[in-house]
């Protein structure tokens, strides 16, 4: 197969070559070994989402408040035609609201079940790991509220990263009484 950059100039030409890249069994091996996370900011914590749980990532829309329900539970609001519950999820873990800012965006959860949207101070991007660079544990001490939740860790050498699980904690007990 031909060297993609001497098709630069050719963009149709080079889509077609890009997809038969993809066809083979060579990206089938490199895309199945690596795990890719959304690193997000909750105050100073940083946590990684998995990519494939998060539908989109969203500005704060407009929301509704719901009477009764748990400080954290901001609201619902309606996203492309869904009604879905609007989570500040450092309140929720770590007791302490995020304040609005430019930076402040939403992870909707793409869950079967569950789906729901929650408020993080701000998104860093995508990130990609080896599944060698999956460890358990790491050093870093988290609040016992994020820790049920968190998944192992991803570390590049440099610092490691909590995974944190958002399927499991829509699942629970806690979440599901939010109103």
């Amino acid at each position: 197969m031909s060297d993609l950059r001497t098709l630069r100039d050719r963009p149709m030409e080079l889509l077609r070559a890009m997809e038969r890249r993809l066809a083979g069994s060579d990206a089938q091996v490199v895309l199945g070994s690596n795990w890719a996370g959304i690193a997000m900011r909750l105050g100073d914590q940083r946590f990684l989402v998995a990519q494939d749980h998060i539908r989109e990532i969203v500005e704060l829309p407009g929301y509704s408040r719901v009477p009764g329900g748990k400080p954290w539970l901001m609201g619902v609001a309606n996203i492309r035609g869904e009604l879905l519950p609007i989570i500040n999820l450092k309140g929720m873990l770590l007791d302490a609201p995020t304040a609005l800012g430019l930076n402040s965006r939403i992870l909707v959860l793409k869950h079967p079940q569950f789906p729901a949207g929650f408020l993080v101070d701000r998104v860093e991007g995508l990130r990609r790991f080896d599944q060698g660079q999956k460890q358990a544990l790491a050093g870093a001490e988290l609040p016992a509220a994020c820790s049920v939740f968190v998944n192992g860790w991803y570390g590049d050498g440099t610092q490691s990263l909590p995974v944190l699980d958002l399927y499991k904690l829509v699942e629970d007990p806690i979440f599901q009484m939010a109103a």
